[in-house]
Formats: structure tokens, C-alpha cells, sequence
């Protein structure tokens, strides 16, 4: 006679038990998959990864004497919590060590080794390089920064119970709700803030992908269809207030959290196939994944299943780990993210909270990078061209030294923001043309420098030069409406 299969005495226990209301929700909402758990750790180390050979492929963000942003032009900047390992030397070799060690990082993170502090060390690295960087950062940098935090918290590897699934499954624990959180949060906000006239009305989508500095080719053609894109704004809108409250509160409705987590990755490939948004989408992604419920999995992983089944009914949770370390994880965490919760809420109109700009607390805001805001799109852009840097040789030719064409030419480039060569360089290219609070203007002066030098280093015999102007141009209509005019505005000149 074959035995019976049971399931384990304390999952019997824990079956007759009758949590309140609080705990079940607790219990059900703020676990994680381990299989969702490590599917981000493959997509969040990916992305470091990704983020590395980007920056090393570029030696204007590794040249700290004569790249987009000098070093001794930083240090004038920085605040006093503003620290960092990659302002300690200009050599070229240093910002390479500090990349491989960030790889290292990124490996170990993906392969399972030591993930807390690989995290970690992954952490304080991407940290040192936000501070030295911070004029070419994005929401996706802000996102990617805050989930390796967050990481350090999460119960990686930790023993597990089995719970109604037939899976392993971990405890809720105080990384688990931050992390979730976190994502929560990033939707929130940004439903929030877009919840003005732009996207109300169904222009907004319109509005950026008719920017030249921030629409991918594909993202031009979508103009051609406005009552298309009035249909995706609101589209956009609806499923940043909706999907995050699935995401939060349907942990008993799998199949609807699942369709909300579709939603959303849809949304974020639909972004980066139209808009230049950095590494900001395939974070998110990876953020999203944690979100994957159990039954997804056992339903379409079927190899990753255990073979052993149990009560359904059954609540159960791993045991917590009680250790003098787990415990001051735990309240480190919790104190993080009330900290996060403030700035969140301080980030909407109004600023209810403006205590929270205190110069003394700019050891949370700046030395742990705990500061976030997502309005990214939030209005439509208001400034739409593009950028001539017209170099004047002492033999009379005049060049643009943005524009890869022989010659100087004032008409629109049928992509202007393909003259860049990546996402960072179209970050600082776009908020520099403004002169704000922000201080973006500072930074003609370098960047206009880093284009001299580079084409005095492809043309060391080459004629003399006599100036570099940097021009923001954007096109008009004439008074007759019967064509159109570049207007031309400078930003800075430089002499050799």
C-alpha cells in the first residue's frame, strides 16, 4: 500500500490558523516568488552590466581631464555630500578599474554569488559614478540605484517554506515591501503629476514625439497620427493610476496582476522603441519582475515546479531570521523607506514637505542617494531643435562639428537626435539649452572644450582655429505661413 502523501505538520498547523486581516495581507502581498526573485537578479545585473559597456565605449564619459565633464569642473560644483572614488584621480586607467570591479559585481549578482554584497559593492560603486556623473543621469539611473539598494534588503537565499503553490516561498520581510514599493511608487507619482492639461487633454504623447532631441525615428512617424496617440496618452495615463493598485492590492487575483505586469512592460517597450529614455525601460522591466506571481509561474514554468503538492488553503511563510544582523537590516530598511515615502510625497505640485531641502540633510539626499522624483513627461517639452557647433578655421571653411557632413549647414537634420551618440549625450544636450535653477548652462563651457579637443586630436596638423560658437536652432513659420525660417540662438563662444 503506497503512503499517503501528506504535507509537512507544521504546513497542517499553519492551515488551521486564521491570520487577521493585516497579517494575511502581509503574508500574501509583500512575497515574493523565488523564481521572480531570481529572474531580477539576471535582469538588474544585465542592466548593470549594459550601463558599463556603455560608459567604457565612450571615452568622453571616461576622460576626466578633457571629456563632457572635466573633473576640475565637477569639484566646483559638487556639494558637500557629493562624494566620490572616480573624482580621486584623472588617469585613464582608474575609471577602467573601477568598471571591472562594477562588472565583477554585476557577474556575481547574475550567477548568485554572494548577491548582498555584491549588491552592495555594486551599489556604492554605481553611487560614486552617479555623483561624478550627475549632469548625464536619467529617471533610469535614479531607478537602477534604488533597486540595487533596496536589493541589499531582500532575503536572498534565504530557507524557504513550502507554501499552497507546491513552491518554495519566501517571508515577507521589510526588502520585500520596500522593493515593491518602490515600483509602486514610481507609477504613483508619475500618474500624479501627469494629471494636468497635457495629458488630459491627449496632447502630451503628441507633443514629445514631435520633440526632435527626444523622439526615435519611429516615435517621428507616429505624429502622423494624432487620434492615435490622443488614445495611447490617456491609454498611458489610466494604466499608471490602475496597474500599480493591481500590482499592489491583487495578490489574489494572480491572473490580474499578471495582465497588469503585461500592461506595463508592454508600455515600457512601446517608450524605448519611441523615445530616448536611456537605460529607464529595461529597469523597469526588471523591476516588474518581481511582481510575477507564483501561479504564472507554475503554469508556464512547469520545469521549475517542485513535485511536491500541499494544501491550497494553507498560509505559511518561511521562518524569519532572528539574528542581531537580519534585525538592524530590517530597521535600516524600514527608516530608508519612510525616508522615500517623504520624498515621494514631497516631489508632488505643491511641495508639502519643504523641510525636506535642509542642507542637513544632504548627507540621505546626496551621500546615499536617496532622492527621487518621476516626472519624467510629465508636460510637453518646451523647447524643440536642434544644436549647430560652428568651429571657424583661420582659412576661411567654417565646420559643424556635431553634424558628421562636410561643411556648415543651418537647415534641420533629418534626425537630430541621432548627431549624438548615445542617451547621456542627449540628456545634458537637452537641459542645457535652458538656464534654470537646474544650472545646466554651466556646463556649455566644458562641453564646448571636449568638442574642440577631440577635433584638434583628429586634426593635429589641421588649419588654425579661430572660435567655436554653440547655436540652438529651431524652425518658424513665416509671417505669410507660406514656409519656414531657422531661428538661431548662441549659447556660448569659445577662443583658443
Amino acid at each position: 500500500m503506497k503512503p499517503s502523501k501528506q504535507p509537512p505538520e507544521s504546513i497542517q498547523s499553519a492551515g488551521n490558523q486564521r491570520p487577521g486581516r493585516l497579517a494575511l495581507f502581509w503574508r500574501q502581498a509583500f512575497i515574493i516568488d523565488p523564481r521572480s526573485l531570481t529572474l531580477f537578479r539576471w535582469l538588474i545585473g544585465a542592466c548593470l552590466l549594459w550601463d558599463v559597456i556603455l560608459r567604457m565605449s565612450d571615452p568622453a564619459q571616461v576622460d576626466g581631464l578633457h571629456g563632457l565633464i572635466p573633473h576640475r569642473f565637477l569639484r566646483e560644483l559638487s556639494q558637500e555630500w557629493s562624494w566620490s572614488f572616480h573624482l580621486a584621480s584623472q588617469s585613464m586607467l582608474y575609471p577602467w578599474f573601477l568598471a571591472i570591479l562594477l562588472i565583477l559585481s554585476a557577474i556575481g549578482i547574475i550567477i548568485g554569488w554572494r548577491v548582498r554584497g555584491c549588491l552592495l559593492a555594486a551599489w556604492l560603486i554605481t553611487l560614486s559614478l552617479h555623483n561624478a556623473t550627475w549632469p548625464l543621469l536619467n529617471g533610469g539611473d535614479t531607478l537602477m540605484r534604488m533597486l540595487l539598494f533596496w536589493g541589499m534588503f531582500l532575503p536572498w537565499f534565504q530557507k524557504t517554506a513550502q507554501g499552497g503553490s507546491g513552491i518554495n516561498r519566501l517571508a515577507p520581510s521589510m526588502g520585500t515591501l520596500a522593493i515593491m514599493l518602490q515600483m509602486v511608487l514610481v507609477y504613483v507619482c508619475s500618474a500624479v503629476l501627469k494629471s494636468n492639461e497635457d495629458w488630459l487633454s491627449g496632447r502630451a504623447l503628441e507633443g514629445c514625439l514631435s520633440n526632435d532631441l527626444y523622439a526615435t525615428p519611429i516615435g517621428k512617424a507616429l505624429v502622423n497620427w494624432p487620434g492615435c496617440l490622443k488614445i495611447l496618452t490617456w491609454a498611458t495615463l489610466g494604466l499608471e493610476w490602475v496597474a500599480p493598485l493591481i500590482l499592489l492590492f491583487g495578490q489574489r487575483r494572480p491572473t490580474l496582476r499578471l495582465t497588469a505586469v503585461i500592461a506595463l512592460v508592454a508600455m515600457h517597450l512601446i517608450i524605448m522603441l519611441t523615445m530616448h529614455v536611456g537605460l529607464f525601460s529595461l529597469v523597469s522591466i526588471a523591476g516588474l519582475s518581481l511582481f510575477l506571481p507564483t501561479r504564472c509561474w507554475d503554469r508556464y514554468a512547469p520545469f521549475m515546479r517542485t513535485p511536491i503538492q500541499v494544501d491550497s488553503r494553507a498560509v505559511t511563510h518561511a521562518p524569519v531570521d532572528q539574528s542581531w544582523a537580519a534585525r538592524g537590516r530590517a530597521w535600516i530598511c524600514l527608516l530608508a523607506l519612510i525616508w522615500i515615502s517623504l520624498v515621494n510625497l514631497h516631489g508632488l505640485p505643491g511641495k508639502p514637505l519643504p523641510w525636506l531641502g535642509h542642507a542637513s540633510l544632504e548627507c540621505l539626499r546626496t551621500g546615499l542617494g536617496l532622492w527621487q522624483r518621476w516626472g519624467m513627461f510629465e508636460t510637453i517639452p518646451k523647447l524643440n531643435g536642434w544644436y549647430v557647433a560652428k568651429l571657424t578655421l583661420e582659412n576661411g571653411q567654417e565646420l559643424d562639428l556635431l553634424d558628421k557632413a562636410e561643411g556648415l549647414s543651418w537647415q534641420r537634420p533629418k534626425n537630430p537626435s541621432g548627431m549624438f551618440p548615445n542617451h547621456r549625450w542627449r540628456k545634458i544636450f537637452r537641459e542645457m539649452a535652458h538656464e534654470d535653477a537646474q544650472g545646466y548652462h554651466y556646463f556649455r563651457d566644458p562641453i564646448c572644450r571636449h568638442l574642440l579637443h577631440q577635433w584638434q586630436q583628429a586634426n593635429p596638423s589641421g588649419p588654425g582655429v579661430i572660435a567655436l560658437d554653440l547655436f540652438f536652432c529651431s524652425t518658424i513659420t513665416s509671417v505669410t505661413g507660406d514656409s519656414t525660417l531657422t531661428r538661431r540662438q548662441s549659447l556660448h563662444q569659445i577662443r583658443p
